[in-house]
């Protein structure tokens, strides 16, 4: 995993391409409401939301052991679309089939897991991606890119459109609501 910050405006296209990119809002606004929260923490309220913090994390990371490292197989992938205008595309497109994934993998005590045997006779156990799986992973993949695109428009910085998906829809001639 690797971290990067900076305070430059624009950046290589070629990391960008390689990296999740998360930016911070630098606006005066949201400046104001950090010290909100950093005075709220040295009060009453402040300790008992901590504790309360702690308790929520703690129960999450049980949550997540509860997870196994299973396969998932997308039934429904060679029906998705995803732009091909940018060669940038080749690497969203796997994050976005990823996210899919994790999805999946966070139903996976809600969903029937299935089994297939290799030729050589080994039991692979899998779980199936789900419509709702693919629609709740596009929302996402929306929500991000979307902050992206806006915090790009704020730093006048390097950004790549999230209407990769639904452009390529329309050059397909599919409704935007199926590409997924």
């Amino acid at each position: 995993m690797l971290f990067l910050t900076t305070t430059a405006i624009t950046m290589d296209e070629e990391l960008l391409n390689r990296c999740l990119v998360l930016t911070v809002d630098e606006g005066r606004e949201q400046t104001c409401a950090i010290h909100g929260r950093q005075r709220t923490s040295q009060t009453l309220e402040g300790l008992l939301a901590r504790t309360e913090r702690e308790h929520v994390v703690r129960l999450h990371h049980r949550a997540q052991r509860l997870l196994r490292p299973l396969a998932v197989v997308k039934p429904l992938a060679e029906t998705l679309l995803y732009g091909d205008e940018r060669t940038r595309s080749r690497r969203d497109h796997a994050k976005y089939l990823s996210l899919i994934q994790a999805v999946t993998l966070l139903y996976q005590h809600q969903r029937e897991e299935k089994t297939a045997v290799t030729r050589d006779g080994e039991v692979v156990t899998y779980l199936e991606t789900t419509r709702g799986d693919i629609e709740a992973a596009t929302r996402i993949s929306r929500w991000w890119c979307g902050r992206r695109r806006r915090s790009c428009r704020r730093r006048r910085g390097v950004c790549t459109s999230s209407s990769w998906i639904w452009s390529a829809a329309r050059r397909r001639g599919r409704a935007s609501r199926r590409a997924r």
